[in-house]
Order: structure tokens, then C-alpha cells, then sequence
């Protein structure tokens, strides 16, 4: 069903997408790039499959922006996205989804500090280690979020991305063929 007929001329394109997020809900998981030129639509049939998503219950939807600027801060689209999902959940659910990931998830998340006010100040083991863990706490709370509702993950102007970005959608990106 297509949600809004004012999207011209890109019904296939997102009867092809709801397709690949109903698949999402049955256990497998889908990475999925949209890409073309500037101005042809990309955000549009993206906010399109948000708001058909949206409609399944319990669905999670988060977004993350890149930014065009220089300097822009590592993870940027992670942050927003993970930043507006823990602000609305409860710190018994975050505790549930996270467990001792929490300490590491909250490096880029500090509103988990807010959240959770006994978390502990991680220990400093390098930073390959810390990048690993960091990584890994992501992938969990993703994961955490699609085995109980299913996820959306929207990253928006991902050509705009930082190099730390790119690496963890890359790692993600593994995780998700698992």
C-alpha cells in the first residue's frame, strides 16, 4: 500500500523497499543504500518508507543526518539517531537492551549518563579496544531494538559521512549478515 500517491513516479521503488522491511521483520536482516543524483528524490522515498514503517506497531524508526561542513563530529548520524531513541525510552529498558555495553555505548551517547546516573566511568584500554567495544555496544542496542520491534534505520546524506562513520556502518554492516 502506498501511503502518500503524491510520490511520483517512485511506486516500484518504494513497494521494493517495504518489501525488504518486511522481510526485516521476519528475521532477516537488510542493508540497503539509496543512491543517486541531487534533488531526485532520495529523502522523500526515504521519509515515505518511514511513515508506512511507522504504522507497524511497535516498529522503531530512528534517523541519523550527515552533515556538510568541515569538522563535522565522528558519528554524527549515529548520535542523532541513537541520542532521540534513548531520550524516549526508560532507564530499566535501556538497562535491559544494554547491560555492561551501556558504559561503552555512552562515549557518543551521553544522555545515557542522564538516564542511567550510577553508570560507571569506563576504564581506558586503547584505542583499537575502545573503538571495538564502542562498535559492538552499537551493533547490540540495534540488534536489541529489531528483535523486539524491528528497526529502520535511516542515515541520511551518508556522502557527507566522517571516516569513524563509515567504519562503524561498515562494521554494522557485517553484523547484520550474521
Amino acid at each position: 500500500r502506498i501511503l502518500n500517491a503524491t510520490l511520483v513516479g517512485r511506486s516500484g521503488e518504494l513497494r521494493r523497499l517495504q518489501r525488504a522491511y518486511t522481510l526485516t521483520t521476519q528475521s532477516q536482516r537488510r542493508v540497503i543504500f539509496v543512491s543517486g543524483e541531487a534533488g531526485i528524490g532520495k529523502s522523500r522515498l526515504a521519509r515515505e518508507v518511514a511513515q508506512w514503517v511507522a504504522l507497524t506497531p511497535h516498529a522503531t524508526v530512528l534517523w541519523g543526518y550527515c552533515y556538510e561542513m568541515t569538522g563535522s563530529l565522528p558519528y554524527q548520524p549515529m548520535i542523532d539517531a541513537l541520542s532521540t531513541h534513548i531520550r524516549s525510552c526508560t532507564a530499566p529498558q535501556l538497562q535491559s537492551m544494554l547491560g555492561k555495553s551501556a558504559v561503552d555505548l555512552a562515549k557518543i551517547a551521553p544522555e545515557l549518563h542522564a538516564k542511567l546516573p550510577s553508570l560507571a566511568q569506563p576504564e581506558f584500554f586503547g584505542p583499537e579496544v575502545e573503538r571495538n567495544n564502542l562498535f559492538a555496544a552499537v551493533a547490540r542496542y540495534f540488534h536489541a531494538l529489531a528483535a523486539e520491534h524491528g528497526l529502520l534505520l535511516l542515515l541520511d546524506d551518508l556522502q557527507w559521512a566522517d571516516t569513524a562513520t563509515l567504519q562503524l556502518l561498515s562494521y554494522l554492516t557485517a553484523q547484520s549478515s550474521n
